[in-house]
């Protein structure tokens, strides 16, 4: 273990089995729904470039949600693909996919439906004024443990996510923190190690304010990269420790991405007053301290600086 690393740690409790030991997390049995099972609740939940989500009930399983998608040659394959891509096991911290329906137009994916919607709408909820900082690093400590289990899926694959930012961690009503939006990953091989391998056409997508800056280079957009992940997790602390969302401020998208490349990060200054305030609460104090540290060798400039995910 990189003896740099402290381990993200949360109580006992709340702590999730160790995401490495497979037998634990069998591969996922993907189901097809018809149609006429599932009746509509509520309108759209959510909607995104690619699918519009839906609540819907069964009367066998309760309450869901469904990611409609149009039944083009396109929105079946990238169906499929995501599909592929979530049998490969089931974890805490990674939102279960329960299968499939397809309407004569549309087609869906069926997934558990979170009801205290994404981390990104509850830190920025002006009518909560405080969020403690073992909650930060307990949302913080659950992303941790689904980016681990996808990276670490099975034993010769692994799942590189290409899109973490708050917007898809999502809550339960116990606000359990779960990964969700495949659309933008790829299935890579562990055997190539971090650095990763081109895939072929891979469908990628990313937010380019939480992108790693080695993807910004045309010839790395499509390498199945691990560390990408990692560098994306760095930034989605500072945003849960600051509860600013990154943005590009002035900057066109292409001086962004050259000052990222150059080694231009968020501000600490938040984060350096936030401890300020905390002086007198030791506990709260050393849980900042505990993911400034973490984020600062996350968002490294050389993706091999950067720690697995293991050891985070």
């Amino acid at each position: 273990m990189n003896s740099k690393i402290r381990k993200l740690q949360i109580k006992p409790e709340v702590q999730n089995e160790d995401p490495l030991e497979k037998e634990k997390f069998p591969p996922t049995e993907i189901r097809e729904y018809k149609a006429d099972e599932l009746e509509t609740v509520r309108g759209i939940l959510g909607s995104g470039g690619f699918a519009t989500v839906r609540l819907v009930f069964h009367k066998s399983f309760g309450m869901y949600a469904i990611k409609c998608m149009k039944s083009s040659k396109k929105e079946w394959e990238n169906m499929e693909r995501e599909i592929k891509l979530l049998e490969v096991g089931r974890h805490d911290n990674v939102l279960c996919l329960r299968g499939y329906t397809v309407w004569t137009r549309s087609c869906g994916i069926i997934i558990d439906y979170m009801q205290g919607g994404d981390l990104k709408s509850l830190l920025e909820m002006e009518n909560i004024q405080n969020i403690k900082p073992s909650l930060k690093l307990r949302f913080m400590s659950h992303a941790a443990s689904g980016i681990r289990f996808l990276h670490n899926a099975q034993e010769r694959k692994r799942i590189v996510h290409h899109d973490l930012k708050p917007e898809n961690f999502l809550l339960d009503q116990n606000l359990k923190l779960v990964i969700s939006d495949f659309g933008g990953s790829v299935l890579g091989t562990k055997t190539i190690g971090m650095a990763g391998r081109t895939r072929g056409k891979e469908n990628l997508h990313h937010t380019p304010i939480y992108t790693a800056p080695e993807l910004f280079d045309t010839f790395l957009k499509t390498k199945s990269n691990s560390s990408s992940d990692v560098y994306s997790f760095a930034i989605c602390i500072h945003a849960t420790l600051t509860r600013t969302m990154p943005e590009l401020g002035k900057l066109t998208a292409k001086e962004f991405q050259e000052k990222v490349k150059q080694g231009d990060r968020p501000h600490l200054g938040d984060i350096g007053a936030l401890k300020q305030n905390l002086e007198e609460d030791k506990v709260e104090w050393e849980n900042v301290q505990c993911l400034e540290k973490i984020m600062i060798e996350c968002w490294d400039k050389e993706p091999s600086a950067r720690p697995n995910m293991v050891d985070v």
